[in-house]
């Protein structure tokens, strides 16, 4: 169940005077005034980081609303905090861009949430509140409403210490929206006048000193210039993971106890800084004395000012443009950056062939045109660090095993030194709102030295892995695939591999399974005969706890047998042969014809040839511990399938083996369940949240471990 952890604000003053506004304003409001600190579904074993916490003061930096720019809200009016206590540990994943806060309303009602936010603003919520003793979070239960739903006696102090008399609720309750603003007004002039006098308040008087935050005009034309080369509107919203705070203070600690930078003072960068949180990971653990200066690029406007205003007393400087457009940066010695997951798909083709372009001339590497955006965060980062700078990177897992990652991998195995790169488990997922898997990248800015090892590690947290070992980059540079570095298995004398006892097919790409897969009623209702549709296998989902597919499974699982609609013939011989077919098709000719995959083929209706497979393979899943991600089927129908499924096809000498039942079936169906599987889990992809998928390519190189002994013997002869 989610939870959230809170600060509340709980002094005899301010935390009085700002209960009594959100009861006077809301006549339901119970809750008391409290800064959200953490919102946590996953969080299990860090806990501790926030049940130590203590803050011993909050910031009041003013006065915020929002939705003020929609018709029907809601509206909302705050009074804008900070604190360095927590700003380290704080994380908000669906609200990225919130700033800590008091909420004073939150409603449907735009008038009176202009009100109030007219009336906060008479005053200068400016100043300092320290905490008279120890100010520790408190967790709750997203949804649980508090038992104790009284005023404090804080609050009711300040009540009768203004209006003489005792607190009454049901008087409160009869007045009319204008009297109890004016009860505000009153509560909050009395305390703002005697705001002098309170031993607990620093005011702040110098509140614009503090570091540039760039040019925030340009940033924001860079940030719709940008934003306009991507085809997706609010992708950097979606595409902006923040950091969790406890995985963030894992990577500073980790160089640190590893001593990558050697006592030197930090020149630190970051060239996506959004809300700044690794930077507060840096400062935690090193100490400002430690860190000479500090940069971080931020493309969005508002975070970039918001994250500035955070941070700029301790010396950071936010620079608000398009990373890949900023020239005459200063040479950094510490880059650590998690930059934003964009898909290649989104990115617009002019603007990604600029990317290919500085890549190019800057290492002499050819990046395909279907990396993600965050391969050209690392590769053009290269330019901005000294020579033996140490550089950090939360990104996703793809690159270790994709075609497409390999300008990445020769990258960290040519022109830099690889330190470190860990895996995070599924287990320990690393993000509240991310469905990717995660890992770790550290790297120095040198060339590897001849028989340099990196440490390459699988587990749920980095300073804790599961697996480790030490690879050499000069093995590593010659591989596709780096899964299989941290295979835990040895390999055999006499190893073999999937693609010596099978042909491995991916299953038929449609390019429009709602149109071509239809259901024998839909056959019927057509008139067709098999010599325009072929049986088709059903979704994994649907056959997921079967070994054996066979005719009877379909009506085990009351579903009806699935055709794929596939013909050469003409619309010319279809009108004739077959008139509702005819039109059938032409029905959908405007809205699929088009289509990539289909507009490549002639005619457009016809599909890719296979043969029906003996078994078959599902080419991605999620285990549970007692059941494998990757599941195998013996599939005993004249069904053929989609590109969910991988076909398997015995080569002839298991086939004859299989035949003449040297090898029985349900044998060897076993060990590709218990072997085979558990080997597809390690050279599989993981995208997060247990999430896990093989290619047709990385299955045809499986290694076989304590392969069947008479599959052995047939190999052989």
């Amino acid at each position: 169940m989610a939870f959230v952890y809170i600060l509340e604000i709980n002094d005899a003053i301010f935390g009085a005077s700002i209960e009594l506004a959100k009861r006077l304003i809301d006549l339901s409001s119970r809750s008391k005034p409290h800064i959200t600190v953490r919102y946590a579904e996953k969080l299990k074993n860090r806990l501790d980081l926030y049940d130590d916490l203590e803050a011993s003061d909050i910031r009041f930096t003013g006065v915020g609303s929002f939705g003020f720019e929609d018709l029907y809200g809601p509206y909302v009016v705050y009074i804008k905090c900070s604190s360095d206590d927590l700003e380290t540990l704080a994380y908000k994943p669906h609200f990225p861009d919130s700033v800590f806060h008091i909420t004073l309303y939150s409603g449907d009602d735009r008038e009176v949430a202009q009100k109030v936010l007219d009336l906060l603003n008479k005053y200068m919520w400016k100043f300092t509140l320290k905490f008279l003793s120890a100010n520790k979070l408190v967790r709750k239960t997203v949804g649980v409403k508090a038992k104790d739903q009284r005023l404090s006696d804080s609050a009711q102090k300040l009540w009768k210490k203004i209006y003489g008399r005792k607190y009454c609720q049901e008087r409160i309750d009869k007045m009319s929206f204008e009297l109890r603003e004016s009860l505000v007004e009153n509560i909050f002039s009395y305390v703002f006048s005697e705001i002098y006098s309170y031993e607990n308040i620093l005011l702040d008087l110098d509140a614009e000193q503090g570091s540039s935050v760039g040019n925030l005009d340009l940033g924001r034309r860079a940030f719709f210039e940008w934003e306009g080369k991507f085809k997706k509107k609010k992708y950097y919203e979606g595409a902006s993971f923040l950091t969790p705070p406890e995985l963030a203070l894992d990577i500073a600690n980790y160089v640190k106890d590893h001593k990558f930078l050697n006592s030197r003072k930090i020149n630190f960068g970051e060239p996506a800084i959004g809300t700044g949180t690794l930077f507060a990971a840096v400062l935690a653990v090193f100490s400002k004395e430690n860190i000479e200066s500090a940069i971080g690029v931020e493309l969005n406007g508002h975070r970039a000012k918001s994250t500035h205003e955070k941070w700029k007393h301790k010396g950071l400087n936010v620079i608000n443009n398009d990373f890949f457009k900023v020239s005459g940066l200063k040479k950094r010695n510490f880059i650590v950056a998690n930059p934003p997951y964009v898909r290649y798909q989104n990115i617009d083709p002019v603007y990604r062939r600029e990317l290919q372009g500085l890549v190019e001339n800057e290492l002499n590497l050819e990046v395909s045109g279907f990396s993600n955006l965050y391969v050209y965060f690392i590769l053009l980062s290269h330019k901005w660090m000294e020579v033996g700078a140490i550089s950090c990177w939360l990104v996703p897992t793809e690159f270790i095993s994709s075609v497409t990652g390999r300008p990445l991998r020769d990258y960290l195995t040519s022109n830099v030194t690889l330190l470190k790169i860990h895996i995070f488990t599924h287990s320990g997922s690393q993000f509240e709102n991310a469905q990717v898997s995660s890992c770790v990248v550290i790297f120095e800015n040198r060339r590897p030295d001849v028989g340099q090892c990196f440490s390459y590690s699988l587990g749920d947290y980095l300073d804790s892995s599961d697996i480790e070992k030490k690879i050499l980059i000069s093995a590593a540079k010659v591989l596709d695939n780096w899964n299989i570095l941290i295979d835990d298995k040895e390999k055999e004398l006499d190893q073999y591999f999937m693609s010596d006892i099978f042909t491995v097919k991916r299953g038929i790409a449609t390019g429009a399974n709602s149109f071509f897969i239809i259901t024998r009623e839909k056959m019927m209702e057509l008139e067709l005969t098999l010599e325009y549709v072929r049986p088709i296998l059903p979704g994994v989902k649907k056959i997921m706890n079967e070994n054996v597919i066979c005719p009877d499974l379909f009506l085990k699982l009351e579903d009806d047998f699935l055709y794929v609609i596939d013909t050469a013939k003409s619309m010319t011989n279809i009108k004739i042969d077959s008139p509702k077919l005819y039109e059938y098709i032409k029905n959908g000719e405007d809205e699929f014809s088009n289509r990539t995959l289909l507009s490549k083929r002639n005619p457009w209706y016809k599909q890719e040839y296979r043969d029906v497979p003996m078994f078959v393979c599902s080419n991605m899943g999620r285990g549970n511990g007692a059941s494998k991600s990757i599941k195998f089927f013996l599939n005993k129908t004249k069904c053929i399938a989609t590109n969910s499924y991988i076909l398997l096809y015995p080569n002839l000498c298991l086939k004859k083996a299989l035949d003449s039942g040297l090898v029985k079936e349900n044998d060897l169906l076993n060990y590709l369940n218990a072997v085979v599987a558990d080997t597809a889990e390690k050279y599989s992809k993981s995208y997060g949240d247990g999430l896990r998928k093989i290619e047709p390519s990385t299955l045809k190189g499986l290694p076989l471990y304590n392969l069947l002994p008479e599959i052995k013997e047939i190999i052989k002869h």
